[in-house]
């Protein structure tokens, strides 16, 4: 598959990215029956944090339950906010009395019809190195990697066989660092070993028993190929006093 566009025309004209379809297989059953909880897991991505003037926590969760209503206004639906910030991947794994882990999700009554989970990008933020990477630092970022992915099968494999009436989604990691590509480069790690990653997340949700969805994040947030090529939206990154420069800004939410 590729997530590049045809050579000479836009692909992207904000707000609107390269359409992409998926089904849920449980949620519109759910809608029909009047009652339905929507849980939205994972780190500050899910939260809706930035510095840069973020609306509201969970804002555009807010918004997927809005749409999600309009099907269906007499159905009563609920944002369950799971989602914490600086949180990694075994946090999922962990029942410490922080709503986003996956033991407590399960627990829920009703349960709830559809999860989305946005994480990974905590595991790697202090380990992706800069400039050209030493084999060391190469080899503790794919260890983290490694670790990363059994974390969110060993979550998302709960979630599929302790929930069975309810349809998960993932997001794919977008490259932060090139966010300015079509002015400046991002790092050469990245450009080799995101794709990889998204690669992993994406055999993840498809390879579980009961398929789950992947939401395309990093398809729409700006992209640099191994050839220094750039697509999708730029600037979308919170840039703010040098701090964090990882969330979207209101508009990449």
């Amino acid at each position: 598959r590729s997530d590049s566009v045809i050579d000479t025309t836009p692909g992207y004209t904000f707000p609107v990215g390269i359409p992409r379809f998926a089904k849920f297989d449980h949620a519109i059953a759910g809608l029909k029956s009047g009652a339905f909880l929507y849980t939205a897991m994972g780190d500050s991505i899910s939260t809706n944090f930035n510095l840069c003037g973020a609306p509201e926590t969970f804002w555009y969760s807010k918004r997927i339950r809005e749409r999600l209503a309009c099907t269906n206004p007499a159905a009563t639906v609920t944002l369950d906010q799971a989602g914490a910030i600086s949180t990694h991947t075994d946090d999922l794994l962990v029942d410490d009395g922080d709503p986003n882990n996956v033991f407590r999700v399960v627990g829920l009554s009703p349960a709830p019809k559809l999860i989305t989970i946005s994480m990974i990008g905590n595991d790697l933020k202090d380990l992706t190195p800069t400039g050209a990477p030493t084999q060391a630092q190469t080899n503790r970022a794919v260890d983290e990697i490694l670790d990363s992915r059994q974390n969110l099968q060993e979550a998302i494999s709960t979630l599929t066989s302790r929930i069975p009436g309810t349809d998960i989604a993932l997001n794919s990691l977008y490259d932060n660092l090139a966010d300015m590509c079509y002015t400046a480069d991002s790092t050469s790690f990245h450009r080799q070993w995101l794709p990889i990653v998204n690669r992993i997340l994406r055999d993840l949700a498809w390879g579980q028993v009961r398929r789950a969805s992947i939401n395309e994040v990093a398809a729409e947030f700006s992209h640099e190929d191994q050839n220094v090529q750039c697509t999708g939206f730029d600037q979308m990154i919170c840039h703010f006093l040098g701090f964090d420069e990882i969330p979207p800004t209101n508009d990449g939410y």
